[in-house]
């Protein structure tokens, strides 16, 4: 069973390992700038990027299991982009402080005889925080290129005092207890 993860996000990368499935990770032929839009409902983009991230390496693995994903962070409305610098990051975590954020992680997984999808929403209400303790966490974590602006699985769970979730591996880049559960189906099918 070929496994193809339609990213090169080292996040994701490790959590397939730590799920113990051999895998290839591979960039997916997709440019998700062209799809993003205000107009959109933030839940239907995020599955919407996470199937054409999949569905983008098709043609090359056909028989092959293709595994696409998307996070992306709502706050009152508004969708995010991923902080790419630490002015980024603080500018961030400054606006999040002690309101509740949404943070939406897709799972698309492609196979020749079914597709699968699954949306996690996690609530994640942030502590008040003085402009020191944001500073000191951003150069500590540089979390930089996270949707949410901070490493969870790091020092980023310090940050929260609530965080409602029905998967927390989901906070991290991928749904793993969905992706299990489909891939041990599929694994059945193909017994």
């Amino acid at each position: 069973m070929d496994i193809i993860l339609a990213s090169t996000s080292k996040f994701r990368q490790q959590q397939l390992k730590d799920m113990g499935l051999e895998f290839q990770a591979v960039s997916p032929e997709f440019d998700e700038e062209g799809f993003k839009s205000p107009d959109i409902d933030p839940v239907d983009l995020c599955a919407l990027l996470g199937q054409k991230k999949a569905l983008s390496l098709k043609e090359l693995f056909l028989n092959s299991i293709i595994i696409g994903s998307d996070q992306m962070l709502v706050c009152e409305g508004k969708m995010y982009n991923k902080p790419k610098t630490l002015d980024q990051v603080v500018e961030r975590l400054t606006h999040l402080q002690g309101k509740t954020h949404s943070l939406l992680t897709s799972l698309f997984v492609y196979s020749k005889n079914k597709n699968y999808s699954h949306l996690d929403q996690t609530h994640l209400t942030m502590k008040s925080l003085s402009s020191e303790d944001i500073l000191n966490y951003a150069k500590q974590d540089q979390p930089l290129g996270c949707a949410g602006g901070y490493k969870y699985e790091l020092n980023g769970k310090n940050l929260f005092e609530k965080v409602e979730t029905q998967d927390p591996s989901s906070i991290i880049g991928l749904p793993t207890l969905a992706l299990k559960d489909i891939i041990n189906e599929i694994k059945g099918n193909n017994a």
